[in-house]
Formats: C-alpha cells, structure tokens, sequence
C-alpha cells in the first residue's frame, strides 16, 4: 500500500499544479411541463407542474455529399446531431503517492470540489467553509458527517430515477 498526500489552496487560481483546459459538455437549464396523473376519490385527476432541468445542448449540422449538394430523406435535408462543448478552466491538484509499508491509503473529498459541487445546486450549509469568512483565500475546510444528509438524499433520488428508468 501507499500513502496518499495532497497539496490543496484555498484559492482554485493558485492551486499546485496550476490550471488546466478541459473540455465539457454543455447543458442547459429548461423549464418543462410534466402531466401527473393521480387517483384521488375513484377519479383519475391529470394536473400539471413545471420543473426546471438540465438538458445537454446539440448544434445540428446539415448534411451535403462530397459535390455540396444537400442529401435530402423523404424531402428533408439529413442533419447531422452533434453534442455541443466547451472549453472550460478546471484545477489541476498535484498528487503525491509515496510507497510506505504497512500504510493504508486514505481518500477523502477536496474542499474546492465540494464548494463547486454545492455552488452547482444552490445549496448553502456547514458541509463547507472558511476559516476566515472574510478572506476567500483563507484555509478551507470540510466537515463530513454534514454531508451524510445530502448524500443520502441524493442516493435516494438517483435510486428513484433508476427505477424510473426501469419501467
């Protein structure tokens, strides 16, 4: 086994072993209308709600043979679908891995991960901080056993959309 040592700033732009380029997919957010059909008194009652998803983006591109003609299906010109990117800045951490008998190795999470994971869904709690709240570049710490309930609440919703998947 070896043992697992990491070099983490609080400042993302700072972070040993700088920045690197990624490319991502790109999505968005849309508003959809999702009719839900319940029994209610021997009734079947339809009502409709709105929610917010994240829906990845697609650029279609027209297709042309090799003179540039259009090629055309049933009379409509073939388009070709393609998932759109982009370029974004991610951290890169530098992660150093020494051999050492008998030493377990030790995983855990990164605050600036955690922090971007929590900024991603608007969520605002004491899993993450500061130790400085006034200095955004002050150390940056965790507490884990403030997670357990958003973990579990996410299992729970990944184990619903699985079974509704399943259907």
């Amino acid at each position: 086994m070896g043992h697992f040592s990491m070099e983490i700033s609080a400042n993302p732009g700072s972070v040993p072993g700088g920045n690197q380029q990624e490319e991502v997919y790109v999505f968005e957010e849309v508003t959809e209308t999702v009719d839900e059909i319940a029994v209610e008194d021997g009734r079947a009652v339809v009502r409709s709600t709105e929610r917010i998803v994240k829906r990845q983006v697609y650029d279609d591109y027209p297709v042309v043979d090799a003179a540039g003609e259009p090629v055309m299906i049933d009379g409509v010109q073939a388009v070709h679908r393609v998932p759109r990117t982009a370029i974004e800045r991610v951290p890169r951490y530098r992660n150093d891995v020494t051999a050492r008998p008998g030493a377990r190795l030790h995983a855990g999470w990164l605050a600036q991960d955690v922090k971007a994971a929590l900024d991603d869904v608007g969520v605002d709690c004491g899993a993450w901080g500061l130790e400085d709240a006034d200095d955004p570049d002050s150390k940056q710490w965790l507490r884990p056993d403030q997670m357990t309930a958003i973990l579990w609440q996410a299992l729970r919703e990944t184990r619903l959309e699985l079974a509704a998947l399943r259907e």
